[in-house]
């Protein structure tokens, strides 16, 4: 068994057995983890789901410029991303929380659409 699939079996097993599970987590290690723990029944909610590094890279202040951002970035901003590998995983939180989307790739650069 994976690392990753002992922690979602543990986190699954806590969820059963109440009504809730709060996952401290400041470093974002569990986020992928626990927001696959997401169905129907259960909602995952982000307290902390600021996205540093995503307003960081492309100087956005709110989630609308954050997409605005990510949908036509400037010069500035395209290399800001090129040159981070971190960002992807902060995006995909972003884009099941504000989306509703849930992005399965596991790309580290970013492509223009074509």
């Amino acid at each position: 068994m994976r690392i990753r699939e002992f922690f979602k079996q543990h986190f699954r097993q806590r969820l059963e057995q109440s009504a809730c599970l709060v996952c401290y987590d400041p470093e974002g290690r569990y986020r992928e983890i626990v927001d696959d723990l997401g169905q129907d029944y259960c909602r995952v909610i982000d307290a902390g789901a600021n996205r540093p590094k995503l307003r960081g890279l492309l100087k956005a202040g709110s989630s609308s410029e954050i997409l605005t951002a990510l949908l036509s970035p400037s010069e500035t901003q395209h290399q800001a991303l090129e040159q981070d590998e971190a960002w992807p995983a902060e995006l995909k939180q972003f884009a099941k929380s504000i989306l509703g989307l849930k992005l399965n790739t596991i790309t580290r650069f970013l492509n223009p659409l074509p």
